[in-house]
């Protein structure tokens, strides 16, 4: 190999170490909960957690255990249960029972750890025994079984109308039952930490905000899950950069959000036109943040790995059908209107797979003997940068870093995906619901 095939070759790779050092550049400084005050404001106000919930079965107990464990004294629970089948309405009540029993034996047990430290003396009381003036403490939340059951409403809303996605419609019916001054929307597969709800109210006060979004930890425990669900996630931390340069930005487009947990004032919800406003776009979290920036308020999005965790999909199956609804029609969110740029859409989908196989495919060829010196100095070089990168986000999802090392896999999965979304165009199907989201309106139709 001679010195100009080695320059030519490291150049050929420069954009993908160029890509690294932009994304390191993007994720600097970046906001998270931990910085943030754990002791509710007084007076707190009130906040209403709203979760839609459609054939949940597998997750809605644990989320409504997690919510219902929160110390922030000051809050109530909405669970829209969207015409399930598989009896999520029952095991969300199931849960609240159980938090009631299991907050029971934790306060008796209390009682009893209290009567054993401080045994009644044998000697008789004094007639001067001082008076207890010490004050009710009014910050503290009420977790008896009858506060549990008034802070817990279980509704089902009218039949899915045309022109809405069901988990908008579920939401829309939540906050119409709501009556917090904070709603926050969260996704049924979201387990809570008991501080998350008192470190939001605190960041929506410290930061003037009137939409706060959580980015929490992404739990993989199969491993498809370890394949494919870092290589996605990879993509949006290249395409938006961290919470910190989300909240930099001054373009509407370059605003994000997760929609596993957005945090409204309730004002600027009403002002925005709440669920309605986004009733058919697919990445109705992407739509939120962009138009609630857009109309003057401020958006805010925040790491919280501490106190957020999901488990967004539980097999391969699950994670082309979950993303496959989001790839090409939620990502059209980020782009101008009309077929242009629609056509535009079709065609960067599938650009990360395709920059991300690039290398390693350079590099196997030349094993073969195609190429030659300047191709395999590429491939190596190219590949050492995304490897350097798979390395950072596998660590990030705290799984094995031997992960890293397929992240060609994960690629080809990514890869299926969007080609998938990309032949679907408009029609999206998710949940036992056909949808069509055309110029982002949508008609909706149950299937079997």
């Amino acid at each position: 190999m001679n010195r100009i095939d080695l320059t030519i070759g490291i150049a050929w790779a420069s954009p993908w170490w160029l890509a690294l050092a932009v994304t390191a550049w993007r994720w600097r400084g970046n906001p998270s909960l931990d910085d943030v005050a754990a002791t509710p404001p007084v007076p707190a106000p009130r906040v209403s957690v709203i979760v839609p919930a459609r054939n949940e079965a597998n997750h809605v107990a644990q989320c409504i255990a997690s919510i219902l464990a929160s110390d922030y004294p000051n809050l109530e629970v909405v669970v829209v249960d969207d015409h399930s089948t598989d009896g999520t309405a029952a095991l969300a009540r199931a849960a609240l029972a159980r938090a009631a029993m299991d907050r029971a034996a934790m306060d008796r047990a209390a009682v009893d750890r209290t009567v054993s430290d401080h045994p009644v003396s044998d000697h008789p009381a004094s007639d001067h025994t001082a008076p207890d003036h010490t004050a009710p403490d009014h910050t503290a939340p009420d977790h008896s079984p009858a506060a549990d059951e008034r802070r817990l409403t279980i509704i089902t809303p009218p039949p899915l109308p045309a022109g809405w996605l069901g988990k908008q419609w579920a939401c829309h019916h939540g906050a119409l039952c709501a009556t917090g001054d904070i709603l926050l929307f969260t996704d049924a597969d979201v387990r809570h930490a008991p501080d998350l709800h008192t470190r939001i109210v605190n960041t929506i006060e410290r930061e003037n905000a009137d939409l706060v979004s959580v980015a929490g930890q992404q739990q993989a425990l199969t491993f498809w899950e370890r394949i494919a669900q870092p290589f996605i996630f990879s993509v949006m931390a290249q395409a938006f950069g961290g919470p910190g340069a989300v909240n930099r930005s001054r373009r509407r487009r370059g605003k994000i959000a997760n929609g596993q947990c957005l945090a409204f004032r309730r004002s600027a919800y009403d002002a925005v036109g709440g669920h309605a406003a986004v009733r058919g776009r697919i990445a109705e979290d992407l739509a939120f943040a962009q138009d609630v920036y857009a109309s003057g308020f401020r958006t805010f999005l925040t790491l919280g790995m501490a106190q957020m965790s999901t488990r967004m999909y539980g097999s391969l199956g699950e994670i082309v059908a979950g993303w496959g609804k989001n790839v090409y029609a939620g990502g059209r969110e980020l782009l101008p209107g009309g077929p242009v740029m629609s056509a535009v859409a079709r065609v960067l989908v599938p650009v990360p797979a395709v920059w991300s196989l690039l290398p390693p495919l350079a590099l196997v060829s030349t094993a073969f003997g195609a190429g030659g010196a300047r191709v395999a100095v590429f491939g190596a070089v190219a590949t050492a940068a995304l490897l350097v990168w798979f390395l950072v986000v596998t660590r990030r999802f705290g799984i094995s870093l031997h992960y890293a090392l397929l992240f060609p896999l994960g690629a080809l999965v990514y890869l299926y995906i969007a080609l998938g979304a990309v032949f679907r165009g408009d029609r999206v199907r998710w949940k036992d619901r056909a949808y069509n989201v055309t110029s982002g309106k949508s008609g909706s139709s149950p299937t079997s």
